[in-house]
């Protein structure tokens, strides 16, 4: 399977276009793992390929989990088909709440 989609765009890889692939109801797997969305994919593919090792859904607090954390430097990542900083203020209200 080709998470990025294939076809069309340079290099055989299909142009992302943030309308049309930021579908946040299509569960993708990819080695192993089921991602909750085509976007969340496509970052673990993304950050894959930079050979960056993340944990995918490492846990929960008090009502969120973070997309991915990134072990070493215990950094989390949130992905979110967001277009400006208004965008993600519900998002960081409940990693706020989250403690």
């Amino acid at each position: 399977m080709d998470p990025l989609g294939g076809g069309g765009g340079r290099r055989g890889r299909k142009t992302w276009r943030m309308e049309e692939d930021m579908n946040p109801g299509i569960e993708t797997k990819i080695d192993g793992i089921t991602y909750r969305s085509l976007l969340e994919a496509k970052w673990a593919v993304f950050l894959a390929a930079l050979e960056i090792p993340v944990l995918y859904e490492p846990f929960e607090l008090a009502g969120y989990i973070p997309d991915f954390i990134i072990p070493k430097s215990r950094l989390v990542i949130e992905v979110k088909p967001a277009l400006t900083v208004q965008d993600c203020t519900p998002a960081l209200a409940k990693i706020k709440a989250s403690g």
